[in-house]
């Protein structure tokens, strides 16, 4: 009898540590440090206008306690299209496993089980922005290995099946060592797809820091690339460069901190060739205003400052 039950409690004690190891590696599947930094590739397509893309920035602020009591990650995404900065508020429930999102006071969203197991459902949404409903339903569909950012690892698949339906899906992916890796919702309309292009995590560099995420859209074919406006700041001239690696429709404009178009300075179709256009900020006051340049397959934003 004794023999007995030192088998069972070896085998309960090996058991949970089984359990805390796969819990310590479940982490890694969703990294939350402050100062983590995530650039993403944005693939849109729409039947309504040309595919176009741009570059998203996801960073980690900083430890934020909320009125409800629990203290999350501040993290901001930002990207290159707009002056727009999306605020959310994460934390992972180590015990359970669940990543809230804060909604409201009284209530949080769940969008992930870092626990998941291979084809179980949880209760959890990525996608749906609704904070008043519970009901969801997320499908983990596999485990396997891929080459992310140019390190080798675990990546988990998804398919959140809360809006799938018909000609809707909605599929996500998370890397061991990166997070959400990659993303895709598809609808009749449009579909939206993303992918991690570079990361640091814990002060660790991986795939290419971009000094300027204009700079990316060099390697998307045939794409025009707006360059950094000389001088800047500036008052009251500057000019704006365009790289166009083949004929290429151009809108170019000048956009305030609202969003505002100030100036459209071309908006025609231009040959193959790299091109100057000046902007002059007579009349207007000292401040930040953006170049923007939208062509059928992309939309790019460069910061200016005039200076009077």
């Amino acid at each position: 009898m004794l023999r007995k039950i030192i088998i069972i409690f070896i085998l309960i004690l090996s058991n949970s540590r089984i359990q805390s190891v796969i819990g310590q590696n479940a982490f890694d599947f969703y990294p939350l440090n402050n100062g983590d930094i995530f650039l993403y590739n944005v693939n849109v397509k729409s039947i309504y206008e040309d595919p176009f893309y741009y570059i998203e920035t996801v960073k980690v602020i900083k430890d934020t306690l909320l009125e409800n009591g629990n203290v999350y990650k501040y993290i901001i995404t930002t990207n290159n299209i707009s002056t727009d900065e999306v605020e959310k508020f994460e934390r992972i429930d180590s015990s359970s496993g669940i990543i809230f999102r804060y909604a409201n006071s009284y209530h949080e969203l769940k969008i992930e089980n870092i626990f998941a197991e291979v084809s179980q459902y949880y209760n959890t949404s990525r996608f749906y922005p609704f904070s008043f409903i519970d009901e969801f339903n997320t499908i983990f569909l596999s485990l396997a290995t891929d080459t992310v950012l140019g390190i080798q690892t675990s990546v988990r698949t998804f398919e959140d099946l809360t809006w799938t339906s018909g000609d809707y899906s909605f599929h996500y992916s998370l890397a061991e060592g990166f997070g959400l890796y990659t993303t895709s919702s598809v609808t009749m309309a449009k579909s939206i797809k993303t992918k991690l292009i570079y990361a640091k995590i814990n002060d660790k560099e991986y795939g290419e820091q971009l000094t300027n995420v204009n700079s990316y859209l060099e390697n998307i074919p045939n794409s025009p690339v707006l360059i950094q406006n000389y001088p800047n700041p500036f008052n009251p001239t500057t000019k704006i460069f365009i790289k166009n690696p083949e004929k290429n429709y151009i809108n170019l404009s000048i956009i305030n901190t609202l969003g505002e178009v100030i100036k459209i300075i071309t908006n025609k179709t231009y040959s193959k060739g790299e091109y100057v256009f000046e902007f002059n900020g007579n009349g207007l006051s000292s401040g930040i205003y953006f170049a923007r340049l939208i062509n059928g397959r992309n939309l790019q934003i460069i910061k200016m400052s005039l200076i009077k």
